[in-house]
């Protein structure tokens, strides 16, 4: 993009405006990354009407967090390549030394980079990350609206906190907020039946356990500093699997290492980590920690899922079908936002040297992950002719009230632009909310 190296972000007061939810996902994975780096930041809580009619606007997405450069008037999106493009051209004070995590250095320095600076584990990292990001959303949605005391505490948050609208009242809109989450993910998740709901059940237990044993023996995913996987891993360990009442039960007592970590990685500061850590990681140049070699089985599992939905969208399929260790996952929706981010993680190996690439196809191979990621690659076209991520694509005018309306009513879909509804439907729907 033409945009992306004209762009420098930087450590300013009053620079930054950070738009979250406080109960989102990937909300709690960037705030925890700019409370690490010690970036400034105004902390602003998003409403659905603020998300319809700003935010929409500016960024083409009713999806948190956004950041808003202040002074440059820029709106960036996506924690993945905004983390990224941060650690790459983030501006900070000259005559600082840098040391990369995966070196022994002085403790002088004032700089942590959260990439490893082996390519190999930085692949593992964001394919890791991929998986913590996209897959682990999956148990973290539904253990929070499926069981009745998650869903009617996050019910009542949701339409107490973000949910503002005064002509309906307060139970109905619970109601609708839990079926609305059911239908457009769990559902579109293909989580219908007990065998499914048992096999989204497993992925959270057996994630929790493989962490728990890690956390055990080292601070961090990688060693005695944050790296980008812990931040991808907060995400759904923080705001939903540490806070949600019916996970959170399970990780006090069968993951307290976990929770300690939450703790750790939310009260963590660059320059206190700076001072006793050595950015020693626990495993050597060109292999990844025995943690991360555990999670592979799932990452497998995950992309099997990512191979059959770019299927799908190369054919056109809106939704499909397959399974997972015997279990039969149906009506699955087709996301083409995960469809890019394989593409990326397939460009992201053809960026590596032959040598690199042979240490990470062994790897892949050995835990039959190759043919799972490297098959099918579709073009998506950087996914919707968007700017280059973290970069977002707003509109150029101002979205009728109308407009607005619908899109308070319905949203957009998954990393989607696009209505849910036909006009005709939504104004029928906004008719009847009036007359309730």
């Amino acid at each position: 993009s033409a945009l992306a190296p004209a762009y420098l972000p930087v450590k300013e007061k009053g620079r930054y405006e950070m738009f979250i939810f406080d109960i989102s996902y990937f909300s709690g994975k960037l705030e925890a990354y700019f409370r690490y780096k010690e970036i400034p930041h105004k902390r602003v809580e998003v409403t659905w009407w603020s998300l319809a009619s700003k935010i929409v606007q500016k960024t083409g997405l009713m999806e948190v967090p956004v950041v808003h450069d202040i002074k440059e008037d820029t709106w960036l999106s996506d924690t993945t390549p905004l983390i990224e493009y941060f650690e790459k051209n983030l501006k900070i004070p000259k005559k600082v030394p840098i040391r990369s995590a995966g070196h022994k250095i002085s403790n002088s320095f004032d700089i942590l980079p959260v990439l490893p600076d082996c390519k190999v584990q930085r692949f593992f990292s964001f394919l890791i990350g991929d998986f913590a990001d996209e897959w682990l959303w999956k148990p973290a949605i539904y253990y929070r609206w499926w069981y009745k005391t998650d869903s009617e505490l996050y019910g009542r948050r949701f339409v107490n906190e973000f949910y503002h609208n005064p002509f309906v009242p307060g139970f109905l809109k619970r109601r609708l907020c839990r079926a609305r989450m059911i239908r457009g993910y769990l559902l579109k998740d293909g989580i219908c039946n007990s065998e499914t709901r048992e096999h989204t059940e497993r992925l959270y237990l057996e994630t929790l356990m493989i962490l728990e044993n890690h956390f055990q023996q080292y601070p961090f995913m990688l060693g005695d500093s944050p790296t980008f996987v812990d931040f991808c891993l907060f995400a759904s360990m923080y705001r939903h699997f540490s806070l949600d009442p019916t996970p959170a039960k399970i990780m006090r007592q069968n993951g307290p290492a976990v929770y300690e970590w939450v703790a750790r990685m939310w009260n963590a500061k660059e320059s206190s980590v700076c001072k006793f850590a050595n950015a020693e990681v626990i495993c050597p140049t060109g292999t990844i920690p025995e943690a991360w070699i555990d999670l592979m089985p799932f990452v497998s599992e995950y992309l099997i899922y990512l191979r059959e939905n770019t299927r799908a969208l190369e054919a056109g399929h809106k939704v499909f079908n397959f399974s997972l260790d015997n279990v039969e996952y149906q009506g699955v929706e087709v996301v083409a936002y995960r469809s890019w981010r394989r593409e990326l993680l397939q460009l992201r190996f053809q960026e590596l040297s032959k040598n690199e690439q042979s240490k990470v196809e062994a790897i892949l191979r050995e835990h039959d992950c190759w043919d799972d990621l490297m098959s099918s690659p579709y073009q998506t076209n950087l996914y919707e002719n968007r700017p280059s991520p973290p970069f977002t694509k707003g509109s150029t005018h101002q979205n009728s009230f109308y407009k607005k309306v619908i899109l308070f009513l319905t949203g957009t879909p998954r990393h989607s632009n696009e209505l849910v509804m036909s006009p005709l439907i939504l104004a029928v729907i906004a008719i009847a909310i009036l007359l309730l």
